[in-house]
């Protein structure tokens, strides 16, 4: 394992999460069905524990990609996830890109809790699950009209996930600089 470079541990890391988070994901939309109040989507964490050196077009790409994916393997309307979370990567890409660090010098590594602060964690999350979840209620009903029943449901869903989200991020160990 000694000759593997320290980016391609990470992109490795990266893929294994990628993988456990979308078969989480398949297995939530097939047997959780409480999706009529709220739903959760670990597979927004993806966009957050992205690298920071991702240009924004692979950013968008990885999004469509993974979203396509979880469609393929779900039943639900075709193109769904993958148009859910390409417009997620749209604030995310803002917030990485306005955010300084104080050593940016490694730019391959996620932004942690710790590191960026966890309010501003907090919020980086909401912002895109908040993104995710109004595009997502918007596509689904295929109507920009929405009720307040889509507001309580998006409102829930969007806590929900960013909680799941700052739990799934101070449980994942951030790999620690030689």
């Amino acid at each position: 394992m000694a000759w593997w470079g320290r980016n391609d541990m990470r992109k490795r890391r990266f893929i294994f999460l990628m993988a456990i988070l979308i078969l989480l994901q398949v297995v939530l939309n097939g047997s959780l069905s409480v999706s009529t109040y709220f739903f959760v989507a670990p597979v927004c964490f993806l966009l957050l524990g992205m690298e920071r050196g991702v240009t924004a077009v692979r950013c968008m790409l990885t999004a469509f990609v993974v979203g396509l994916i979880v469609d393929v393997m779900s039943s639900g309307i075709p193109g769904l996830w993958s148009a859910s979370l390409t417009a997620a990567a749209v604030p995310r890409l803002a917030i990485i890109r306005r955010r300084a660090w104080a050593d940016d010098s490694d730019l391959y590594d996620m932004p942690s809790p710790k590191e960026m602060g966890s309010g501003v964690y907090f919020l980086y999350a909401l912002s895109v699950n908040l993104v995710f979840y109004a595009a997502y209620v918007v596509v689904e009903k295929m109507s920009f009209d929405l009720t307040l029943t889509d507001g309580a449901r998006i409102l829930i869903s969007v806590v929900t996930n960013t909680l799941c989200m700052t739990v799934i991020a101070l449980l994942v160990p951030k790999n620690r600089r030689n």
